[in-house]
């Protein structure tokens, strides 16, 4: 056999190996970018919601609520009972804007994955729970003294804040390569219901 024809037998296979090598590293590498890529894009959205969140939790947290509406009753004309400052307080806590958050939240249903996803679910639902309670405390309240109720807004803030720490542990795993499921099960397990 010519020797040409030997060392190009040779060669073949040797070729077609590093082709193939250097296509799966290729593949790898553009699988990496894409993946970092993704998970930037989930960084952001997870920082976007809880940033919402928090904005949102500040201006619904009860005891701002009450000091507003104290500092906006004594400045008028005529003292308010407590109960009067309670109501304007459940008026300044119904009025907050939650578009912020749910807009937030949409970014992260689209940037997923589910379970966390399913997170930032419970925690709106908690959150327009609490402005609901606080809607219909006003609406719902006579105007004779001694009948305004208004579930524990202590409470549904706690339950509120609790959700979203719950999100928190889960986006915080998810992104560092932890196992979210458990991450969320231990947050939940470490953040009693009860203030």
């Amino acid at each position: 056999m010519d020797p040409a024809v030997i060392a190009a037998l040779i060669t073949t296979p040797t070729a077609v190996l590093a082709a193939v090598t250097a296509y799966a590293a290729g593949r790898a590498q553009g699988r990496g970018t894409v993946d970092a890529v993704r998970r930037q894009h989930q960084r952001d959205a997870y920082a976007a919601f809880l940033s919402a969140a928090i904005s949102f939790a500040d201006q619904m947290d009860w005891r701002r609520c009450v000091a507003l509406a104290t500092r906006e009753t004594a400045a008028s004309t005529h003292p308010e009972s407590a109960e009067a400052v309670r109501r304007l307080a459940a008026g300044i806590r119904a009025a907050v804007d939650i578009k912020p958050m749910q807009d937030a939240s949409m970014l992260v249903h689209l940037e997923g994955p589910k379970h966390v996803s399913q997170l930032v679910i419970t925690a709106m639902n908690q959150a327009r729970k609490n402005q609901e309670d606080a809607e219909t405390a006003i609406q719902d309240t006579p105007t004779a003294p001694g009948t305004f109720a208004l579930p524990d807004p202590e409470k549904a803030d706690y339950a509120f804040s609790r959700r979203v720490g719950i999100f928190m542990a889960a986006a915080s795993a998810h992104l560092n390569g932890d196992d979210a499921l458990a991450a969320e099960a231990r947050a939940s397990a470490s953040i009693s219901d009860h203030p």
